[in-house]
């Protein structure tokens, strides 16, 4: 059995140059851990280490907050803890808190739903900020004199009609327009509503123009970079679910190609989870090396895990069958298992096929028989 040194012998040069950057990075950063956030690890290690306080934490924050009325979301919350128990990672003074809570929370539900509120908040205040004027302004000012450059994303879910559409396409607008505000990460679920594969021209031209606008009001603010340099602010287009990966790949290549964005950054992100991920990455490289020789600007790619794997794996169950979702896992790890290439991609395209007609199959022989 090799070792894990030489192991990373046998790796091509760039895997090996990418690993020792990582771990340099990794050192540099465990150097830096202040106290509060070596507690906060501490307690995320907890977590993975009993995954069933994330399904407990998930109720609690899906299910808690939903009501305005603070007697209604202390029931929840108090019901949730009854029902599941009191997560086990935990710090043991919050636990004894949170069993001190199930016993008296009720009494006074104003003041137990801003205490939780607040501790909430307290919790999150390293990556969700406040949109308050002053507040954002202060945090972004105070990360641009630490040479740090802020990727800014408006939480939200996928909008639900084409006014909300239009609210959150202005909203974004403004943060293009704000001074103290450099790179921001839009979905096209939150600029048009409603999206359907079917639809596929229709919608691709509705997001294409309304895409535009954003690099339209990224290109008419520029801003003053620490080498002197005036640039463009600079659009992150995020990846959602797998039916919409060829409609954000359409409209950031198609509206790119306009003239009035050809010396335009942008930027793009692909999920790894996905194997269809490889072969667009190679159309877009096929393509932005293409723009790049016609004198247009380089354009800016992110591969990320990906984080709807779990709710696609539901949606999969809810059309085939828990037989499909775990081929589909199988398949998703032999691809992964080694570096992906095209006939990684073809296999499990393959697979999937398969699993689909088997399925197909299969209901029709539930089906009972007519007459």
């Amino acid at each position: 059995m090799n070792s894990p040194s030489q192991e990373k012998t046998d790796l091509p040069e760039i895997l090996r140059k990418t690993i020792a950057l990582a771990e340099k990075w990794q050192n540099r950063a465990n150097t830096l851990r202040t106290k509060d956030e070596l507690k906060q690890q501490q307690m995320m290690r907890r977590l993975l280490n009993h995954p069933s306080d994330k399904t407990v934490v998930m109720h609690l924050v899906d299910q808690s907050f939903r009501s305005g009325n603070p007697r209604r979301a202390v029931d929840q919350f108090r019901y949730l803890l009854e029902h599941h128990g009191i997560p086990r990672f935990f710090p043991q003074v919050e636990q004894w808190l949170l069993k001190i809570f199930l016993r008296f929370g009720n009494i006074l539900p104003q003041i137990s739903h801003s205490q939780i509120l607040r501790k909430i908040r307290a919790d999150t205040r390293r990556t969700i900020l406040p949109e308050e004027p002053e507040i954002l302004k202060a945090h972004l000012n105070k990360r641009q004199v630490g040479g740090v450059q802020v990727n800014l994303n408006h939480l939200g879910e996928a909008v639900l009609g084409d006014g909300e559409a239009l609210n959150r396409l202005k909203h974004y607008g403004e943060s293009l327009r704000n001074p103290d505000i450099h790179t921001i990460s839009i979905k096209i679920s939150n600029i048009v509503a409603q999206l359907h594969p079917l639809g596929f021209e229709n919608e691709l031209d509705l997001i294409c123009e309304r895409l535009s606008e954003l690099y339209r009001n990224a290109s008419e603010n520029p801003v003053l970079h620490r080498d002197g340099t005036r640039r463009a602010k600079f659009v992150n287009l995020d990846m959602e679910s797998y039916h919409d990966l060829d409609l954000t790949m359409a409209a950031f290549m198609r509206t790119l190609d306009q003239a009035e964005f050809k010396n335009l950054q942008a930027g793009i992100v692909l999920q790894a989870y996905l194997p269809d991920s490889f072969l667009r990455q190679q159309e877009l490289v096929k393509w932005a090396k293409k723009r790049v020789k016609n004198a247009g600007s380089p354009v800016k790619m992110r591969l990320v895990k990906g984080a709807n794997l779990v709710m696609e794996a539901v949606e999969a169950g809810e059309e085939a069958g828990d037989a499909f979702v775990a081929a589909i896992e199988k398949a998703l790890k032999e691809c992964h298992g080694g570096q992906p290439d095209l006939d990684d991609i073809e296999r499990t395209s393959t697979v999937v096929q398969e699993l689909i007609e088997k399925s197909e199959k299969e209901k029709d022989n539930k089906a009972p028989p007519k007459g």
